[in-house]
């Protein structure tokens, strides 16, 4: 559907008649003469015609003056309208209509003689290079009579281009174009939404939705743009597509990485827009031959298996056995997956601003007689949002993406489809096709992901990764490492698909393993290093161990088993250091020895939740164990009132397991200050108490709690301690930041999840010790964080968690 034009219709497809072929005139071609496209509106006194022309700009030097022919009844003349009698007609017209270039115009009859009470209206549109006319019924008309009429183009008298044999009846094809833009990036704050602080209001990918309607991770930084996607989808200016959650690269994992992914993304876009795509992003366009050059599986059953109709590929490089690369086909061996193809020409000429050839393909498209052929415009969001350099890369992508969104928007003969309108309402199919294996052409194209090295041979990027030894990973290369996590996660839980089993831990599990699998391997360019951004994201994979000994752990407390209180040491995490891990039948908290810090904590109730933990999202400063923005364990020692502690290394001072097993309790130790962390049977709170050490005699100062020491500079001695929760963090990462609910009381703060009610907080046990206060309180990507300030010798609180009703 078009929009209202000069005469007030709202041209559709069923107002065009006539279609014509760019440049068909052959006599002294110019694009402001050339006639696209020929509507006709009847109503109930009037008739109403619309002209586009292929280049026509408002105040073109040479103005072009459009002749409309009528014929509508027996006899007639065939020589041109007055003013350009040299045109030859091929209809025997009785009345004729001239639009000129300036917007003004006469009705002729076919005597010659002029009668313009009969023009209701004349406009020119530059802005949609078109040109309109409203006139009263002709004499003799009569309304639902056929109309016959026929057009043509003419500057000083001179006939230009012209169409012929028209008439009311007619209908034509459409062009039709798909346009998908993919925003992906691991969980982190982002910019791309809104656009860039420099120029937000001509930035971000608010601004290509706004085109169409004229990563922040959304769900937490900003629920506002989610629910303004949502509303866009809820009226039909867009659909979502789905795809891999994680966007991993996929021929290089096991099935069921890739099944768990792609339907936790299903469900995440359900959950969120409440609809079902059908349609996938395939990451990286990777699709790779299985067991060839370090693959695994072929991911081409996946979809169907996970409800996917319909994937987007590579026309070059995985189309090369498509005769027309504009059909949908049918993979070979997917169980019916439908695949369509990238037209990178067209996507070529949108980002580099060539209108001449986006018009083109479009109306070349549309004049074909072969009416199931579609234009796929995929790329990623950023190009035409001008975020991430791209504003400097490609100059013209976001104004060409503007301009081309207005020029079909406002011709109907071109249609923007969802890919679900082409396979589930319009039902095409297409012939079997083999796909060709590669990824797009900067990064490897037909010589797989990273493309061929002397070294590590076809698919580089991957190779080149898997076999690459960090430091924090006890040795280990990456292959190892996540192949370890994923034997441990899928051996604890099975191929984990959806909340609604009550396995919070399990789902934790999946989603930071595969969350750290983020576009795996990345390198800057092909030959290059790896990425720095894809370390950071590779040394945490580890990680997801943890969440899987938690699983297992909750288990146990959900069959009944009788779980003791103890400590131990464990190298939860593989990565051949040992962590301390403080447990009983309610709480389990793993322990680092850089700052002393619980990196995770986990309640068995009623299941087994996450209390403390936000492995899933993008460590942004570190590739090991330590905190940053959106990472801060609990019992995080960040301000003294000269040193920050939270990144030293502590020592464990001792650890306490009663014969009973009822209680247990370690105590961490730097140069300053001791914590000890005690838990009892069936208490769902970690006592923590802070004691103060003489830097010179290097033992516990045995001083009432009231007495307030100074420092070096005789200041007051203080320790400002930090913890991070993300209570529920499988379910908040369903249901973002509307899910917090922060519960303050004189002495606690806790951080509730309203969806699984699971909470964690602290609770000042002597507040009228006076020694300790909340000081500070905030946020970042999927992390609420609580701040005390101690001010005695020893202090004292409970980091508490449990489960509350919803």
């Amino acid at each position: 559907m078009g929009l209202a034009g000069g005469s007030g219709v709202v041209w559709s497809l069923d107002h065009v008649k006539m279609l014509d072929p760019r440049g068909d005139d052959n006599d002294d071609f110019s694009e402001n003469k050339d006639i696209v496209a020929v509507y006709y509106n009847e109503g109930s006194y009037s008739v109403q015609f619309r002209v586009d022309l292929f280049g026509y700009e408002y105040g073109d030097d040479q103005w072009v003056d459009v002749v409309i022919l009528l014929d509508y009844k027996q006899g007639g003349r065939r020589d041109g309208c007055p003013g350009s009698e040299s045109y030859r007609a091929a209809i025997e017209w009785d009345d004729c209509i001239v639009v000129y270039g300036h917007a003004s115009g006469d009705y002729f009859l076919s005597s010659g003689v002029k009668n313009n009470t009969k023009l209701v209206g004349l406009w020119a549109n530059s802005d949609v290079q078109s040109f309109e006319t409203s006139t009263l019924f002709p004499e003799e008309f009569q309304r639902g009579w056929r109309m016959n009429f026929e057009i043509y183009t003419a500057f000083e008298g001179r006939p230009y281009d012209s169409v012929q044999y028209v008439n009311s009846d007619m209908r034509v094809n459409s062009a039709k174009v798909v346009f998908i833009n993919h925003g992906n990036q691991a969980l982190s704050y982002t910019d791309v939404l809104r656009g860039r602080a420099d120029d937000p209001e001509h930035s971000g990918f608010d601004d290509v939705m706004w085109a169409h309607a004229a990563h922040k991770s959304a769900l937490w930084h900003d629920q506002e743009f989610v629910e303004w996607m949502k509303a866009g989808v809820n009226c039909g200016a867009w659909s979502v597509m789905t795809s891999a959650y994680s966007q991993h690269v996929m021929p290089f994992v096991h099935d069921d990485m890739n099944e768990w992914s792609v339907k936790y993304h299903k469900e995440l876009l359900f959950n969120t827009f409440s609809r079902d795509s059908r349609a996938a992003w395939i990451p990286e366009r990777c699709w790779e031959w299985p067991n060839d050059a370090n693959t695994l599986d072929y991911i081409a059953p996946v979809w169907k298996k996970c409800g996917v109709d319909i994937v987007v590929l590579e026309e070059r490089y995985h189309g090369t056995f498509a005769p027309n690369a504009r059909k949908v086909y049918t993979v070979e061996g997917a169980d019916e997956l439908k695949v369509v193809f990238r037209d990178e020409v067209f996507i070529d000429a949108m980002h580099g601003g060539n209108r001449w050839m986006i018009k083109n393909k479009l109306l070349n498209l549309a004049l074909s007689s072969d009416w199931e052929q579609l234009i796929v415009y995929a790329d990623d969001w950023e190009q035409p949002a001008a975020v991430a350099d791209w504003q400097y890369i490609m100059p013209s992508a976001r104004d060409s993406y503007w301009w081309t969104m207005h020029y079909v928007g406002t011709h109907p003969w071109i249609q923007a489809i969802s890919l679900w309108d082409v396979i589930g309402l319009w039902g095409w199919r297409g012939p079997y096709i083999h796909i060709n294996h590669g990824t797009f052409g900067s990064i490897g194209g037909a010589d797989g992901y990273g493309g061929v090295s002397p070294v590590y041979g076809r698919n580089a990027w991957y190779a080149h990764w898997a076999s690459y030894v960090h430091p924090t990973q006890g040795g280990k290369d990456f292959g190892r490492t996540w192949t370890g996590a994923h034997a441990h996660v899928s051996s604890t839980c099975g191929l984990y698909n959806s909340l609604n089993s009550g396995e919070e831990l399990c789902q934790a599990a999946w989603v930071v393993l595969m969350a750290n699998l983020f576009e795996t391997g990345w390198h800057d360019y092909l030959g290059g290093p790896i990425s720095g951004w894809q370390l950071k994201l590779s040394t945490h994979i580890k990680n997801a161990n943890v969440y899987a000994d938690a699983a297992k752990w909750a288990r146990r407390v959900s069959s009944g088993e009788n779980v003791s209180t103890e400590v131990f040491l464990w190298d939860m995490d593989d990565d051949s250091t040992d962590e301390v891990c403080l447990r009983n039948n309610r709480i389990m908290a793993v322990f680092e020895m850089i700052g002393g810090r619980i990196q995770c904590m986990f309640t068995a109730d009623p299941t087994g939740d996450v209390i403390i933990g936000n492995d899933a999202v993008y460590y942004s400063s570190t590739e090991g164990d330590y905190n940053d923005l959106a990472h801060i364990g609990g019992l995080s020692d960040v301000w003294d009132g000269v040193s920050d502690h939270q990144h030293e290394l502590y020592t464990i001072h001792s650890m306490l397991n009663s014969p009973e097993k009822d209680l247990a309790s370690v105590t961490l130790c730097n140069n300053w200050f001791c914590k000890t962390i005690t838990l009892q049977i069936n208490d769902p709170s970690a006592h923590v108490k802070y004691t103060r050490i003489d830097r010179e005699a290097r033992q516990r100062i045995d001083t009432p709690a009231y007495y307030k020491p100074t420092n070096d500079t005789g200041n007051e001695m203080v320790l400002y301690v930090k913890t991070g929760f993300t209570p529920g963090m499988p379910s908040l990462l369903m249901h973002g930041r509307k899910a917090v609910n922060v519960i303050w009381t004189p002495s606690s703060i806790l951080i509730a999840n309203r969806v699984s009610g699971t909470f964690g907080g602290i609770v000042l046990t002597e507040p009228e010790s006076n020694c300790v206060h909340f000081s500070s309180q905030g946020s970042d990507t999927y992390i609420e964080w609580l701040e005390v300030r101690g001010s005695c010798l020893e202090f004292a609180f409970d980091i508490v968690s449990g489960h509350l009703p919803t």
